[in-house]
């Protein structure tokens, strides 16, 4: 393997560079392996409302968003039925969740509040209520220290309505920052 191109075009130790950096990933997969029982980690979802969903709500109780829409899901961890996502390893994750409402006409009421939820319980919300615009959006980004089985959703609180949904502009993602031994 002394045929290859260096930099500066000699046989020496940058031609293995490539070799040594296979034999680090597949030792660090090796790692992961004994630590978790498991192979490479590879946990990322993604989710939102499209644009077929036109309201949400009113209930009489919270209920999590089913967002119908869902191009990634790698690791599987998200449950579209549901509309829950499950920590598949423990580990650090990063959540996003983005709100968008628009009302029907000037002068409606605008009332909605979304939370994201952990485990049953909130871990940061979102709201509106007001008459005096259309439109309003609003994000949140966490991280969050799940252990396997832990779940994650965004919650619509009782009594509140989301509408006016644009493709894309309700959405729910997550990720995998880094595994942990549990």
């Amino acid at each position: 393997m002394w045929d290859c191109d260096c930099a500066f075009r000699t046989q020496g130790c940058c031609c293995g560079n490539t070799e040594l950096q296979f034999l680090r990933d597949q030792f660090f997969l090796i790692l992961l392996w004994l630590a978790f029982g498991t192979g490479p980690v590879n946990v990322a979802f993604t989710a939102f409302l499209g644009e077929d969903v036109k309201c949400i709500g009113p209930f009489e109780r919270n209920v999590s968003i089913p967002y119908n829409v869902i191009p990634l899901n790698e690791g599987h961890g998200y449950n579209s039925v549901l509309g829950l996502f499950t920590a598949p390893v423990s580990g650090v994750y990063s959540f996003s969740l983005s709100v968008y409402c628009r009302m029907q006409r000037a002068g409606q009421h605008m009332y909605y509040k979304v939370q994201l939820m952990r485990n049953g319980s909130p871990e940061v919300a979102m709201w509106e209520d007001n008459a005096q615009d259309m439109e309003d959006s609003s994000s949140h980004r966490v991280l969050l220290s799940l252990q396997r089985g832990d779940q994650v959703y965004a919650e619509l609180v009782q009594n509140r309505t989301l509408c006016g949904n644009i493709e894309g502009l309700n959405s729910f993602s997550g990720y995998l920052v880094y595994p942990v031994a549990a």
